[in-house]
């Protein structure tokens, strides 16, 4: 009789920690992700040819959350004075730990026909504003938004400026 008695309650209270086991998990698996910071790096041209100038792109992803990144690749869209100059998506297993920062390399594709939209703007002004978006989508089903947006200097030749 005390056995079943104890069985009855020792059954009890392994449910009842379940579930208190089960809605931590949860919390954890339903708590929104920060977004992560984005740098560039650098850029680095690798081909150009008629169709236009391929290059790679580093952007240092700095992981504000307290759980790994884990993610099944990432988007990514690259504007220059407002006008979008390429796209592209990275279909690979990516990591970035807790509280830490990973350099990822992302192959881009500047068509001239984009370059010649923005040239004269650049030019006269003598930098550029620049804006990288995109969404890492993670393994949990998640996707997390980053934006990154600056200026670069684009340094103008003087011999140049004094041709008529």
């Amino acid at each position: 009789m005390q056995t079943t008695f104890f069985i009855k309650n020792f059954s009890r209270l392994v449910i009842v920690l379940l579930v208190i086991q089960l809605s931590a998990c949860t919390g954890a698996l339903t708590k929104p992700l920060e977004e992560p910071k984005v740098f560039v790096r650098n850029f680095q041209i690798t081909d150009v040819s008629l169709a236009g100038i391929e290059g790679v792109i580093g952007l240092d992803i700095d992981n504000p959350n307290d759980v790994n990144l884990n993610a099944n690749g990432l988007t990514y869209q690259m504007s220059i004075s407002d006008k979008e100059v390429l796209t592209g998506q990275k279909d690979e297993s990516i990591s970035i730990p807790s509280l830490g920062s990973k350099t990822i390399e992302l192959p881009v594709r500047i068509s001239y026909l984009a370059l010649l939209e923005i040239i004269p703007q650049v030019m006269q002004k003598g930098s550029a504003d620049y804006l990288v978006t995109g969404s890492i989508k993670t393994k949990l089903f998640q996707s997390i938004p980053f934006t990154k947006e600056g200026e670069f200097k684009v340094p103008l030749n003087p011999a140049l400026n004094n041709l008529q």
